[in-house]
Formats: structure tokens, sequence, C-alpha cells
């Protein structure tokens, strides 16, 4: 107990540094005093323990792809590829960097464990704004301000992470903005869900073509996140020019792969397979119009204008 009448009880926690110390009021008597709800509830939260593996950068666990980007394990090394990109752009600004050392199949695209390892230490000195915690590794590019975060920490309070150029992230109060009417937004619905335009400019994002129309951003990441890079394109007009380099600037992560229903397992598998079915309006063959023989008069004669509809042909 110290001078103030407060005690610090030692609990044995899974967080990174290994202990958690809690806050107890006791009075002059020895009497515990409870805490009020505001107090209680952020120390329950901090007890939390996590069900399952979480990131070495921002101590999350696995979450969403579309918010956080795959959760990449190896060598008893687990982290968000978000924090892993963010993180080693912020380095390479503030230090000698993240050396991206090895090769695009070493380590986690080129990040070796050993030297991931070595910048948690670093950004272990570094205290979140938003939870207050150790660890926050990414900071604010603005010229003099000195706010550091951990990405899941900066996405809730509407911080902004550029997935372009030179990785740069911003925090609330300096980051990239809108022009976004709130009469506009309160007269629309957003076209990719159909749901009403609810909540402040840091929930929705506008459209830079056609009638500068507004999404929710959860929706435009979603869409980004199935559509990728090569597909990526305004919903309205088409734009692939200025709609995809606004969503940039604002946030949106494009990632630069295939499209998701094209990685999918057996996705062309319908381009090898041959229709075996005949559509004549009368079919002559003895045995249906779903068997065919391999040569002759009763083979399969497909559409010369690509439409790829065998005819069973009679004599």
């Amino acid at each position: 107990m110290n001078e103030d009448g407060i005690t610090c009880v030692g609990r044995e926690t899974p967080d990174w540094k290994g202990k958690q110390w809690l806050m107890r009021i006791v009075n002059r008597k020895g009497k515990t005093e409870g805490l009020s709800n505001p107090v209680m509830s952020w120390w329950t939260a901090q007890m939390q323990q996590p069900s399952g593996p979480v990131c070495r950068m921002c101590l999350q666990e696995p979450g969403d792809p579309e918010k956080l980007g795959e959760f990449l394990q190896r060598d008893n090394l687990r982290i968000h590829y978000f924090c892993l990109s963010l993180c080693s752009a912020a380095f390479q600004i503030l230090s000698s960097g993240l050396p991206q050392r090895g090769r695009a199949s070493d380590g986690f695209h080129g990040f070796l464990p050993e030297d991931i390892k070595k910048e948690t230490s670093r950004a272990a000195r570094k205290t979140c704004f938003v939870c207050k915690k150790k660890g926050a590794a990414i900071f604010c590019q603005k010229e003099r301000c000195r706010r550091n975060f951990h990405l899941p920490c900066g996405r809730e309070r509407g911080c902004i992470s550029q997935f372009f150029g030179e990785y740069k992230s911003f925090c609330e109060k300096h980051r990239p903005t809108q022009d976004i009417q709130p009469e506009k937004r309160a007269e629309e619905d957003c076209i990719l869900c159909c749901e009403s335009l609810s909540g402040g400019n840091d929930d929705n994002i506008q459209s830079p073509c056609c009638s500068r129309m507004i999404y929710h951003r959860k929706c435009i990441q979603k869409y980004a996140h199935s559509s990728a890079k090569h597909f990526f394109k305004c919903p309205q007009c088409n734009n692939r020019e200025e709609f995809p380099k606004e969503m940039l600037r604002m946030g949106i992560h494009i990632p630069d792969r295939d499209a998701a229903w094209e990685l999918e397992p057996g996705a062309f598998s319908e381009l090898y397979q041959r229709h075996q079915h005949c559509d004549a309006p009368i079919c002559l063959y003895k045995d249906g119009r779903d068997n065919f023989e391999n040569e002759g008069v009763m083979g399969a004669s497909f559409c010369a204008l690509g439409l790829y509809q065998p005819l069973v042909i009679s004599l």
C-alpha cells in the first residue's frame, strides 16, 4: 500500500510482459472499496484472455482478414500481414528499417522471423494512444504528431493506413478526408448492401467519379478484398483509374492477386467439361439425348457460332 491507500495486486496473464497489474482501492481501515463501473470495465477488458494465438505486433487474435490481413504463422511466430506491412514501412522511416533480407518465399513475404522479433522488441517501448498498452509500432506520419497505435486499435478509432507507396498511417485527427455532405448521406443508401448510410464520415467513403456515390467503408473493403486489383472498379460507372486511386488514398486495401472467385478450388473446372446433351428439338438417337457415339452420324456437332450446343445429325 502506498501513501494514497492504493494496493497493487499482481496476477499472471498471457500478456507479452508476463504480468498485468490490477489496482485496488483500500481505505485506511483495510477495507477494499469497489471500483466504479467505467474503471471496473476497463480492468475487465485488460484481464480477458485470448482464446487462441495472437499477432506478435498488435497482440490481437487473427480477426477479419479484410481488416487485418492474412494471419501468418511460422516458426512459432504469428503476425497479421497488414501489421507486418505497416510496421516495416514505419521502421524504414524511423530507423535503419525492417530489412527484407529473404526471398519472397522465405519467412513472411521476404521478412525473416529473427528480423521481425528484433523490431517487435523495438516497438515494445511505444504506447498505443487508444488502449494505452505497449507494442504500438504504427505511428501517425503527420509532422509533429507523436501518436502511436496498434492497427486494430487505430481502425476502431478512425485512423487510416494507406497500402501503397510509402504505406503511410495517420491518426483520426490527421487522416485524409472527403467532402461528404450530411444531407446527401441521409438521403441515400449504400448500393452494395442496400442499407442506410448511418454513422459519420469515418464509416463512409465517396466515389470520385460518376455521381459521387457514397458507400459504407466496410462494403468497399469487402468488395476490394473479393475483386482484387484486376477486377476492382467503380460499381456504378466501371471507372478503373480515378476510383481505385481514391480508394487507396482513403485507406482501402486492394490485394494484388487474382479475384477471390478465381482462387476457389475447381474455379475453372467447367471450362474443361464438354457439353454432353443433345439440344435438337427432336432427338433421333435411340439411346437418348445424353448419349453419343464417338464417331459417325450420331456424334456431337457443335454450333459454329460458339454457343456450344451439340446437335445430333441423322442421315
